[in-house]
């Protein structure tokens, strides 16, 4: 009978310990919730000038290089667009590459909001082919392209 009891408590102590370590890492440990931002099939994504010429986005962003394009909507937080139109600004001055595209369906409204801003040049994208393409939660985001491969990305929130 000690046999038998003993590989019962063994028996117990391990299933005790398997439940201890369910918990502690299906409870205790917080690990960050998965950013669901992706960008498919960009190179059949197209934007509109602010003439209403049609343009492929790929054909703006340079194969060899880096650049920089905030991405966001006329009724986005517009302190967050203003600074992500400043990060532009001051990537400019630098040197480097970069525009803005917002996301609506008239490229008379998007003209009309960008003499708002110091800055060019601005295009806009279908909210249809923002849906089919983009996969970004939130906007404004600041893209930061490195060889047609999203580098890095960030997402302009209030403050």
């Amino acid at each position: 009978m000690k046999r038998y009891e003993l590989l019962l408590n063994i028996g117990i102590g391990v299933l005790a310990f398997a439940i201890i370590l369910v918990v502690i890492f299906k409870f205790v440990i917080v690990r960050k919730p998965a950013d669901p931002f992706s960008i498919n099939n960009i190179e059949e994504a197209t934007v509109f000038d602010l003439s209403g010429s049609e343009l492929k986005l790929d054909h703006l962003i340079p194969q060899n290089g880096t650049i920089h394009v905030l991405i966001f909507n006329l009724r986005d937080c517009h302190s967050c667009i203003s600074d992500g139109i400043e990060i532009l600004k001051k990537l400019r001055k630098e040197g480097r590459q970069c525009f803005g595209v917002a996301i609506h369906d008239r490229v008379e409204d998007v003209d009309g909001w960008t003499i708002n801003f110091d800055f060019s040049p601005f295009y806009m994208m279908k909210t249809v082919v923002f849906v089919d393409h983009f996969n970004i939660p939130v906007t404004p985001i600041l893209l930061k392209f490195n060889n047609r491969k999203v580098e890095r990305h960030s997402y302009l929130l209030p403050h």
